[in-house]
């Protein structure tokens, strides 16, 4: 079974939604995500981002070694695949009618601290959640182009409320808007 899922899933990472199409077969699902992560099928990376267990992963992941408060391993995404994930969300992701204010947030949050997004990773996950054909190919071009359409759709406001709740200084939101966003989008270094 999870040979079968492998097969469907082009990346190492993915997402809950490719996930729920992988075991679309399962009269419930959900139990059999439980099973997988308990077995090391799958690991959990954060909410709704899933990656391969280390028996079926495809390719390795950065492994640090941390010594304190006592000695353990961590596996890790390096960031610019974690920035490609986060901008297929901002890309792709419709929540009904409305794009995730969260989304947008983290989208700030790499421009300022760790702007270099992989873009071949973009591309991928893109074409496996169906907004690339298969063959086509992510250009510079190309997403700018998609960058601003995403941007130019974007009810600001409604973001920054979704936000706002969770936010320490709800002041620091009140810069967002759509031209800010497109100097954001102008700060990330494609690799």
């Amino acid at each position: 079974m999870i040979e079968e899922l492998r097969k469907g899933i082009a990346g190492e990472e993915f997402d809950y939604q490719a996930l729920l199409d992988g075991l679309r077969e399962y009269e419930r699902p959900r139990d059999k995500i439980t099973s997988l992560l308990r077995q090391g099928a799958i690991i959990l990376v954060k909410k709704g981002i899933y990656v391969f267990g280390e028996r079926y992963a495809r390719r390795p992941y950065s492994r640090e070694f941390l010594l304190r408060p006592i000695p353990f391993s961590v596996r890790a995404f390096v960031l610019p695949n974690l920035f490609a994930g986060k901008m297929h969300a901002v890309l792709c992701r419709q929540w009904k009618s409305r794009n995730k204010g969260r989304d947008w947030y983290d989208l700030v949050w790499y421009a300022a601290y760790h702007p270099q997004l992989h873009l071949s990773h973009l591309e991928k996950r893109m074409i496996q959640s169906g907004h690339l054909k298969e063959g086509e190919h992510l250009t510079r071009k190309k997403f700018l182009a998609l960058s601003t359409k995403a941007i130019e759709k974007l009810n600001v406001e409604q973001a920054r409320r979704e936000v706002e709740p969770f936010v320490k200084n709800p002041e620091a939101l009140e810069v967002w808007s759509k031209d800010f966003f497109q100097d954001v989008a102008g700060r990330i270094v494609l690799i």
